[in-house]
């Protein structure tokens, strides 16, 4: 994939009679096989010599789960646009 960041989820079953679920979110770097829970604080642990990310994080996510939207211009998870233009500026 193009991403650097890989998202992932995991859907369990909380109460199989009342049909409720508990989604959780992941996320791992796509040089690495470690896979952690998705947080702002997660992320700027993997990039942990990043200030410049970690401002952007906060910029851009009030939440954890803002971390999840979704750019349908450029068919991503915003949290990788904002890395690939954090990644083209230090090129």
């Amino acid at each position: 994939p193009k991403e650097g960041i890989l998202l992932y989820s995991n859907t369990t079953i909380v109460n199989p009679k009342g049909n409720q679920t508990a989604i959780n979110y992941y996320f791992s770097i796509a040089s690495s096989s470690a896979i952690y829970p998705l947080t702002k604080l997660n992320l700027k642990r993997a990039f942990p010599n990043d200030s410049n990310f970690h401002e952007l994080i906060d910029m851009y996510f009030n939440t954890d789960s803002d971390l999840l939207a979704y750019d349908s211009f450029y068919n991503q998870h915003k949290i990788n646009r904002i890395y690939q233009i954090k990644q083209s500026k230090n090129e």
